[in-house]
């Protein structure tokens, strides 16, 4: 029926492995990972491995100056 959201569990959704990204990595080296993964998002962790954020097609997009070379490190 149109409309109608089905009741999918989320441990019924296929899922993939995340791409998972130290903080100090260059978005280069974020970019690429994402790209060699196919995904549209990674993971950001501290050193510890603990979750500290997420990076995303989206914030590659707008929030860098692509002016210039000088994001790739």
């Amino acid at each position: 029926m149109p409309g109608i959201i089905p009741k999918t569990a989320i441990a019924d959704i296929n899922s993939r492995e995340p791409v998972r990204i130290r903080e100090k990595t260059s978005l280069i080296d974020v970019v690429m990972a994402m790209k060699e993964a196919l995904r549209g998002a990674a993971i950001i962790e501290d050193n510890a491995g603990k979750l500290i954020g997420i990076i995303t097609e989206r914030d590659l997009m707008t929030k860098i100056d692509h002016k210039t070379l000088a994001w790739h490190d």
